[in-house]
């Protein structure tokens, strides 16, 4: 979404994202995102890792994603988006 990456391959025990995904290991999860070099906050961390979260009872609902503080944050402007762009 954000780095144009999947949070992982394939959803194997072989994928070492899917198997901190798992494992609930969020913070080895973000690690083997951080050679992206983007600064993720931690609401989008939050957000995210609730989403992909194994257990359907504990994965995030549509309506907590819609109510969730990232999603609710305010939208960078065009000419933000032009120079982060042009920055990359």
């Amino acid at each position: 979404m954000v780095t144009g990456r999947r949070p992982f391959f394939e959803a194997a025990e072989y994928d070492a994202q899917y198997g901190h995904i798992q494992k609930g290991d969020a913070e080895k999860f973000w690690a083997g995102h951080a050679k992206t070099k983007v600064d993720f906050s931690d609401e989008f961390k939050d957000l995210i890792f609730a989403m992909v979260q194994p257990d359907p009872t504990k994965r995030i609902s549509i309506q907590e994603v819609a109510a969730h503080p990232w999603v609710a944050l305010e939208a960078p402007t065009q000419e933000q988006i032009q120079t982060i762009f042009s920055q990359r």
